[in-house]
């Protein structure tokens, strides 16, 4: 598919004019090299090549959220993907997002929005190097994602996940996968930064099941202030899986750590396959550990109320114990139980989630969430309901 755009062929005209003011001919020439994918050189020089293919395709989510203190909101979002095959090496994707919220029980508030959510194009062996390079604006998502990620559960004001603007390049060295990329200085909390940030990403293949392979990363402002590191490992021995990431924050003064550990078991032999998985995690973060964009939804209960910011963040030390069962209750249902404790300043938390989930007629999926815990002193309930269909 080839877009025409009337107002790049009237600065064709104009730049192939030899007067100041296009005439008829030089506007028809103009229409007529563009559609011969051929571009004025003082345009850049470059030739229209199209695309050889358009994909199209999106996601409709409408959520409902019913607090006991806070009242209830409806979320609505549409989103629609655009993706442009240009030949076997390049691709372009397009992403808008259109989106609504009803808050009938906080003072009828309507918010809505459209907007490009991504916008981006990518290439391979661009310099003749290899490697695989992107530009634009995209969705991203850094190590585990506690300190930057994407959260597809976003449902703000412009009710479109957070998405991030720069260039990427990775490649592998060695049997080394490595990355870099630029950021735009809209980092979450560093918005009002001047400065952009470098990340640096290491995957290392140790080639066994006990440990599959370490991953490094490491998120620093340019010029110094703030810089992050993460490393994670896992694995699997017997019915088990085990996992553990290490991340530090340093803001120039003074440097703070923080860390996660998980155990998963495969528990259908001996429960008749009424169990599926059981889960075990521990977290822990310094008081003075910051994030820039967590994708914290569900970090710590699906309410978000032991900390919004997730796991590794909250100005206070914070420390975090999840037991988790995947439970086979009824066939084409998915139904989860959570049970969370946490202690934030000396002061406990809890929390326990009932989650279920299944695909409906039409290919309409449903879910269903259920949250009711003491967020250190003060108790809450809330209640999800969604319904979403890919197309």
């Amino acid at each position: 598919m080839k877009v025409r755009l009337l107002t790049v062929a009237a600065l064709a005209a104009v730049a192939l004019g030899t007067q100041a003011t296009a005439q008829q001919g030089d506007l028809e020439r103009a229409l007529a090299d563009l559609n011969s994918d051929v571009v004025a050189p003082s345009m850049g020089g470059a030739s229209a090549s199209g695309s050889t293919g358009l994909d199209i395709s999106g996601d409709a989510i409408v959520r409902s959220t019913d607090w006991d203190a806070a009242g209830n909101a409806v979320d609505t979002r549409v989103r629609m993907n655009m993706s442009f095959s240009v030949n076997e090496a390049s691709s372009a994707f397009v992403q808008i997002a259109a989106t609504e919220q009803w808050n009938a029980g906080q003072g009828n508030t309507n918010l809505f929005g459209t907007s490009v959510a991504q916008a981006y194009f990518s290439t391979n062996n661009m310099l003749g190097t290899g490697g695989d390079w992107q530009v634009g604006r995209s969705y991203m998502t850094v190590g585990s994602g506690r300190i930057l990620g994407t959260d597809d559960w976003d449902m703000g004001a412009t009710n479109a996940p957070s998405a991030f603007s720069g260039w990427s390049y990775a490649n592998n060295f060695g049997g080394v996968d490595l990355g870099l990329s630029w950021t735009n200085n809209d980092l979450g909390a560093f918005a009002g930064s001047n400065d952009g940030w470098w990340t640096i990403s290491a995957s290392f293949d140790m080639g066994s099941d006990m440990i599959n392979g370490i991953d490094f990363a490491s998120i620093t402002q340019e010029d110094g202030q703030n810089a992050w590191w993460e490393a994670t490992t896992g694995g699997a021995v017997s019915m088990f899986t085990w996992g553990a990431t290490l991340g530090n924050y340093d803001d120039g003064v003074n440097s703070f750590s923080a860390s996660a550990f998980n155990v998963g078991m495969n528990a259908s032999d001996w429960s008749g396959g009424f169990i599926g998985n059981v889960g075990f995690e521990m977290t822990d973060s310094d008081g003075g550990f910051t994030t820039i964009s967590a994708a914290d939804h569900g970090s710590l209960g699906i309410a978000d109320a032991l900390n919004a910011t997730g796991a590794w963040g909250g100005g206070a030390d914070l420390s975090s114990t999840t037991i988790s069962l995947d439970l086979n209750v009824m066939e084409g249902w998915n139904t989860g139980l959570a049970m969370i404790s946490t202690e934030q300043g000396g002061v406990d938390g809890d929390e326990m989630d009932l989650t279920v989930g299944r695909s409906f007629g039409g290919g309409v999926d449903g879910w269903l969430g259920y949250g009711d815990g003491d967020a250190y002193g003060t108790d809450f309930t809330v209640y999800y309901v969604q319904l979403s269909l890919a197309f």
